[in-house]
């Protein structure tokens, strides 16, 4: 489809402001795209520890157990995003610079998105695509992986972009934030999470 251009990339850092994209995708595939101030989240509560055991793929379609990943951090964000979501796409730069900033702390990000897989399990070329594109216009080197059905189906959000933190055995710590948010805000939450698990 389209190449995501620098243009685009700026307009959705603009955009970042505010809130989120409504239409998370479930397992029947359902993605709306436009821009929601009021949509919540269901917090996925104990049910997190549940991604510890899933498998997964990356925008390569390589192999990945999002476990692997949480539990080789003391906290790990995980940020569900789509690839139809200027918001979500708009705080990803600031994601990356916090996954550098903090890393030495044990802090660490993981990117799921939302709208790649098909409601019969296959992947959108199209959205692996515009997917690679964002990562790369945006600077992004922290682990995305492809939400499958399940994954969405243990989110059950109605907007994204949606912010969990967890501890290294995969259990959620505090409740989930919904939308985007400027630097300053993350660095605020991030010491606050960090400080907990001290």
């Amino acid at each position: 489809m389209k190449k995501i251009t620098r243009s685009v990339l700026a307009m959705s850092l603009a955009a970042a402001m505010l809130t989120g994209c409504g239409g998370a995708a479930g397992s029947d595939g359902a993605v709306q795209s436009e821009e929601s101030g009021g949509s919540s989240a269901i917090p996925i509560e104990a049910e997190s520890v549940k991604l510890m055991d899933m498998q997964a793929v990356d925008l390569d379609q390589q192999e990945v157990r999002p476990g692997d990943i949480i539990s080789g951090n003391k906290v790990t964000m995980v940020n569900y995003w789509g690839t139809f979501c200027g918001p979500c796409i708009g705080e990803m730069p600031y994601l990356q610079e916090l996954s550098e900033e903090y890393k030495d702390q044990g802090f660490g990000v993981l990117g799921v998105t939302c709208d790649v897989v098909q409601p019969d399990g296959s992947y959108s070329e199209e959205a692996i695509s515009d997917g690679k594109d964002i990562l790369k216009d945006t600077g992004v080197t922290y682990p995305v992986i492809v939400a499958t059905n399940e994954i969405n189906d243990l989110f059950n959000a109605d907007a994204v972009p949606v912010t969990y933190f967890l501890d290294s055995e995969g259990k959620l710590l505090g409740e989930a934030y919904v939308g985007s948010r400027e630097k300053d805000d993350w660095n605020e939450i991030i010491t606050e999470k960090l400080a907990e698990i001290e």
